[in-house]
């Protein structure tokens, strides 16, 4: 249970058009507070960075001589936070400008997923113009809109009205957004530690930390330290107290129910967290805050008086401590509240290993899910939208799981494809209904093709079919490769038959596609968990194991209680070489999930560094073809990840027809050759998305790409 809170806190800044968002973010990239700051704008344009500030920009990221970093949107909001989350040194706190009509509530959103955490919501609001705004028939609702998502608003330009239409303005927002906190200011500037929780290595600020610069406005602050421990019920009481009296709060916690783990508590409007940070080691236990509120607003001796009751001791209903029950027994760690009431949030539990361990010190993704998946949070009606949306294993834990046998590299050292050599594949098409010979025949037509590393059967071919058994077609299929060796120029093949099924029928499935010649197997374990372990676990003896295919099929159904991600990573530790992710797709509709944040998300956890685990092989599929191929090279390209994927196509291969009416494999995948040659000349690298698909079909034209220009048609209609 020795878990470290290192997410990235994550601010959005929003606020109609004029109301300072610019003046607000230079004083943040500007400020010498020696802190690396992220700042994410629409454009560079609007901020204009001094120049003597500018370190080096690569891009579309500004470094900048403070240690900040200012980027673009150009490359998109998803992939700038992936970029900025990887970088080395990463930063201490990420802002996002939210355009002057964008809603800042929806952009927030973006804070609760791994490996960031929410800090807050900053609205600027302008004193002389924000109440004609909010009763403009036309942007009135935009505004009101975006006000009523501020954590805290920013009341701006408070120096050009007067004191009666301060006064008003002011009460007005209060009726508004009474759960709002505000703050008045002129040039859109107030102390940091009120507009951004960093951390800083260190315990918190002193009473002077909101004077660290000159404002015009003056703001009260109240430090507190203890070496004695407080309960979760003293918490509690001092919540209630501060959610309507001050601006920020920020502090360490000496918890009576978890003593042994230092505690994070953060506050900012009516957000408010508490989080495990760390052990406490050699540093003496203490809970200390710093509160920073307006003058007037902190009542000291109602503070004082709440953190200062009869120190608690653990209550009698705890396990005894050192006991072997205590061991075994879940904690929390910590809440990230979404609104005051606290019972809708982020819930933090620490899960001893004592309780799970077996005794070689290994787990299985059977045993995780069992126990933090399990009906004590599922099942009660109460949390009922309840949600697993992370999780964080010790490396001794992750290091006794197998892993995949090979990996993106291992995978393209085993078939001769080379690191920088696109990987395609194909699925077989038709789908169902076809016998072992037909199967044979259909991987002849692809085997011919060097193009290919892997073929796989389709999940509506069922393994143990009267007419079509698995282990005949795999040998069929193991023939047909064989016999196109020489046309492949030394590159390998691997084909996956479709083994999925019960537990008690799965064994002997993959014995039977093994001993047929298999160099890879296919199969889901939605409903059948843990099946990617069985077949890793049987088959890892063998000199050349099969690479395993984990496939999709109902893993929908699954990810509405527990995010795609932590099913993803189970399955990679599991051993799983290869998984569906969705391909880039020109338009705004996607055609498969994972899409968004939750496709980054997926793409990243099976492929980021984990120690003694081989990474999975991405495998894009869904949709993928010769129109979209070339949007897909140059987005993996520009993340760094071509190695490792793998492209699979299956109808754009196996459905292109011919001159002659009739399905072939042979002039799909001549199409698709030509769509990687004409991406790999550079001709269309800076068309936007939405246009590439025509632009594609007119360098068909003018090339004279008989193929591709026909794919195109049969595929989108151009």
């Amino acid at each position: 249970m020795d878990v470290e809170d290192n997410r990235l806190p994550l601010t959005v800044v929003g606020g109609y058009l004029g109301s300072g968002k610019t003046t607000l973010l230079n004083y943040l990239l500007s400020g010498l507070h020696e802190r690396r700051i992220a700042v994410i704008v629409n454009d560079f344009g609007s901020i204009n960075i001094d120049a003597s500030m500018i370190e080096h920009q690569d891009g579309d990221v500004v470094n900048l001589a403070n240690g900040c970093i200012c980027c673009t949107l150009a490359i998109g909001l998803i992939q700038c936070l992936f970029m900025l989350a990887n970088r080395s040194p990463r930063p201490d706190h990420v802002v996002i400008e939210a355009s002057g009509v964008a809603d800042p509530y929806k952009i927030a959103q973006y804070g609760h997923v791994p490996p960031y955490r929410l800090d807050g919501v900053i609205v600027l609001a302008d004193a002389e113009t924000v109440r004609a705004r909010a009763k403009d028939k036309y942007v009135g609702p935009t505004v009101i809109r975006q006000l009523k998502a501020a954590d805290m608003i920013v009341l701006n330009k408070v120096d050009l009205v007067s004191q009666e239409q301060l006064d008003q303005v002011k009460q007005w927002l209060l009726d508004l957004v009474p759960e709002a906190h505000l703050i008045p200011v002129k040039n859109a500037q107030a102390p940091l530690p009120l507009l951004l929780d960093l951390r800083h290595g260190g315990p918190p600020g002193t009473t002077d930390e909101a004077s660290e610069h000159n404002h015009p406005l003056d703001y009260d602050t109240w430090s507190y330290r203890s070496e004695h421990p407080v309960t979760r019920a003293t918490l509690s009481a001092l919540l209630s107290v501060l959610s309507s009296s001050i601006l920020r709060a920020k502090g360490f916690i000496y918890l009576v129910e978890d003593p042994e783990h230092r505690h994070r508590f953060q506050m900012v409007g009516k957000r408010w967290s508490e989080n495990v940070d760390r052990l406490w080691g050699d540093e003496t236990p203490a809970t200390q805050f710093v509160i920073i509120g307006l003058p007037g607003t902190i009542d000291r001796s109602q503070l004082e008086q709440i953190l200062t009751q009869p120190k608690a001791s653990l209550p009698v209903h705890h396990p005894p401590p050192g006991s072997l029950l205590e061991a075994c027994s879940a904690i929390p760690a910590g809440v990230d509240a979404f609104d005051a009431t606290g019972r809708m949030g982020l819930l933090h539990v620490a899960f001893p290993l004592k309780m799970m361990l077996q005794p070689d010190g290994h787990l299985t993704s059977s045993d995780i899910l069992h126990t933090i998946a399990s009906a004590v949070i599922f099942d009660f009606y109460e949390n009922q939208d309840a949600r697993l949306v992370n999780l964080q294993i010790p490396e001794k834990v992750l290091r006794s799981f197998p892993g995949p046998a090979y990996g993106p590299l291992g995978i393209r050292r085993a078939t001769g494809f080379a690191p920088t050599q696109t990987a395609f594949g194909t699925i077989l098409k038709p789908t169902a209904g076809i016998t072992p010979a037909e199967v044979g025949n259909l991987v002849a037509q692809a085997a011919e093709n060097p193009l290919f590393l892997f073929i796989k059967e389709d999940e509506d071919l069922y393994p143990n079919l009267d007419y079509s058994p698995v282990a005949e077609r795999t040998r069929r299929a193991v023939a047909a490769i064989e016999r196109a060796r020489d046309k492949r120029g030394g590159l390998g093949l691997i084909f996956a038959p479709h083994i999925s099924g019960a537990p008690h029928e799965l064994r002997a499935t993959l014995e039977a596609v093994v001993e047929a010649g298999a160099t890879g197997v296919m199969l889901s374990e939605t409903f059948a968990g843990g099946a990617f372990r069985l077949v890793r676990e049987a088959t890892k003896h063998m000199e050349r194991p099969p690479a395993i295919y984990g496939h999709n099929a109902g893993i929908g159904a699954k990810t509405h209680a527990i995010w795609r991600e932590v099913i993803d990573l189970l399955a990679r530790l599991d051993g799983i070489d290869f998984r569906q992710t969705a391909p880039v797709r020109p338009g705004a509709v996607p055609y498969i999930r994972p899409y968004g944040a939750e496709w980054l998300a997926s793409e990243e956890i099976l492929t980021r560094p984990i120690p003694g685990i081989n990474p999975t092989m991405i495998a894009r599929a869904g949709a993928l073809d010769q129109g979209n191929i070339g949007l897909n090279l140059a987005e993996a390209a520009r993340r760094g990840i071509t190695e490792n994927i793998l492209f699979l196509a299956g109808s754009a291969i196996n459905s292109i027809k011919n001159a002659q009416g009739q399905a072939d494999p042979k002039v799909g995948a001549e199409a698709m050759l030509q769509a990687l040659d004409v991406y790999e000349s550079g001709e269309l690298r800076d068309t936007p998305d939405t246009e590439y698909v025509k632009a594609l079909a007119a360098v068909a034209d003018r090339r004279h790409l008989t193929a591709l220009r026909e794919s195109l048609r049969q595929r989108y209609g151009v």
